[in-house]
């Protein structure tokens, strides 16, 4: 099935100049993120249970899991296992795109979801 990014259902984000949109299968949750580089972040770190991906497609964004600090760029791949504390922390002078991929999927994310935030 192909996802039409811009059809896609925008889901919560936790800043502004921040575009966010889902897709989820029975097993597996895709998060388009573009960030604009003007983006402020306060470095606060958060888990869940939730298995993570991250797959950046452009830009550049710096992420820390578990207060290990890495530079990602386009092709660059990021694994954060279930429970590990992460949060991005910067993106580059171009802003960022990448894709998060969650499982389970975030059910929490998808819009009008009635189950709590993780």
């Amino acid at each position: 099935m192909f996802i039409d990014w811009t059809a896609a259902p925008a889901t919560r984000s936790p800043r502004e100049k921040d575009s966010r949109r889902i897709a989820s299968g029975q097993n597996i949750s895709v998060v388009r993120i573009e960030i604009e580089p003007t983006a402020e972040f306060t470095g606060k770190t958060h888990g869940h249970f939730h298995e993570q991906w991250v797959v950046v497609l452009g830009g550049q964004v710096r992420m820390t899991v578990d207060g290990a600090e890495s530079e990602l760029g386009p092709g660059d791949v990021l694994y954060i296992p279930s429970h590990a504390e992460h949060a991005p922390l910067s993106v580059g002078p171009r802003g960022a795109q990448y894709l998060e991929i969650f499982s389970p999927p975030r059910m929490d994310l998808l819009p009008e979801s009635i189950v709590p935030p993780v």
